[in-house]
């Protein structure tokens, strides 16, 4: 088995190459700094699979689109980021239910 350490932007570039999932780039990089943080929280190397993560999490760039997503009456960021796995300077990285 080949393995290759990769940097928190290093996995922005592979969200952002993988053409089916359309991150914008501050959703790619949002999303690969959670994934580091959660890494170093569990003490464990994850593996990078762009498939599952297009799977596992979505992105909203408003948090209207979220509550139409969600069916929830969230007013701004602070109070959606209690419940989402990340936010971004644009957007929330939701872990999807």
């Amino acid at each position: 088995m080949i393995i290759k350490t990769l940097t928190v932007y290093d996995v922005a570039t592979e969200l952002l190459n993988d053409s089916t999932a359309h991150w914008s780039e501050d959703g790619a990089l949002s999303l690969a700094f959670y994934l580091d943080s959660l890494s170093v929280d569990m003490a464990e190397n994850m593996v990078l699979d762009c498939i599952a993560l297009r799977s596992e999490y979505d992105e909203y760039i408003s948090v209207m689109d979220y509550n139409d997503a969600y069916c929830t009456d969230f007013y701004d960021w602070s109070e959606v980021e209690q419940v989402v796995a990340t936010v971004g300077t644009f957007g929330a990285i939701v872990f999807s239910h």
